[in-house]
């Protein structure tokens, strides 16, 4: 499952937020069925690929409640907060910005 969310981290910076979220479903839905835990917060990923689409307000909500969450303290919150800085300034937020 973590070369599926890394792979969509991949594709997230090669330009392709759509292959990007489709790795991140069948990665959820593989941890779902298997009942094991991601390593990377999936709002995360979600958020980048919603920010890369131009959903920026969407993408806010998504990385803020990910860095919110259990997962979001761990090792991945740099990528998320420079995702959501990334997301604001494309919003003209620039004082909203952690």
């Amino acid at each position: 499952m973590s070369a599926l969310l890394f792979n969509g981290v991949l594709y997230l910076d090669s330009g392709d937020p759509e292959a990007a979220l489709q790795l991140l479903g069948v990665a959820e839905a593989l941890a779902a069925e298997q009942r094991l835990g991601l390593v990377v917060e999936p709002r995360f990923i979600r958020g980048a690929a919603l920010s890369t689409q131009g959903a920026f307000e969407e993408a806010v909500a998504c990385l803020r409640e990910g860095l919110a969450g259990r997962l979001g303290a761990i090792q991945f919150r740099p990528f998320a907060l420079a995702r959501l800085a990334e997301a604001l300034s494309r919003q003209d937020e620039y004082g909203a910005a952690p």
